[in-house]
């Protein structure tokens, strides 16, 4: 099995159950004025798994997890996760050190701000990634696809099997820096099965 770091946005939850997933979990809370996000580090074959494992845990514990939240990070955070100077990302990101394209950020928003997990996997290629695996962009998209058509929507455990009609977007292409991209095309409802 691989862990996967994972950031996931909840409903409020009690202190008790904070708690628990506190010791119990490892997993760190941290409130963002209304949002509540749970981190934690957990295990599976891919980060898709991982992550729907996870919430199926947390919805048994009566938790409801809205959405997979992206690790976004700017250049500064880029710097500290790195150990390297702001200017150094700064060359990274112009291209002009290390000789490879460094990933394009996720949203131009405040300066830009990139996924992790492309920023790690190119620190990987010169020795200076966090060593943990992280989910990729499509992982995100996937993820918050199940959480928002499960026909069971956050309210039961998502280990329950459902069978539900689900139509795909129309026509929607995504990529990630490494050039890999993905088409999702499809306009007919179909009927699969659900599960964690």
């Amino acid at each position: 099995m691989t862990s996967f770091e994972l950031i996931l946005q909840v409903d409020p939850i009690p202190e008790d159950l904070e708690d628990i997933l506190c010791c119990d979990w490892d997993a760190v809370v941290g409130h963002h004025g209304d949002d509540v996000l749970v981190s934690v580090t957990a295990e599976g074959p891919t980060a898709q798994v991982a992550a729907k494992t996870t919430i199926a845990r947390l919805r048994s514990l009566g938790i409801c997890v809205r959405r997979f939240s992206e690790d976004l990070v700017s250049r500064t955070m880029i710097a500290e996760r790195a150990e390297v100077t702001p200017q150094a990302v700064g060359n990274w990101i112009r291209g002009e050190r290390q000789g490879t394209t460094f990933p394009q950020p996720f949203t131009h928003a405040a300066g830009g701000l990139w996924l992790w997990s492309e920023v790690n996997r190119w620190l990987q290629t010169h020795d200076l990634d966090d060593g943990m695996n992280h989910p990729d962009r499509i992982d995100y998209i996937e993820v918050n696809y199940w959480i928002t058509h499960s026909a069971i929507w956050n309210r039961a455990p998502a280990s329950i099997p459902v069978e539900q009609t689900v139509t795909p977007p129309t026509v929607a292409t995504y990529g990630d820096w490494s050039g890999r991209t993905v088409r999702v095309s499809s306009s007919v409802p179909t009927t699969r099965s659900v599960k964690a």
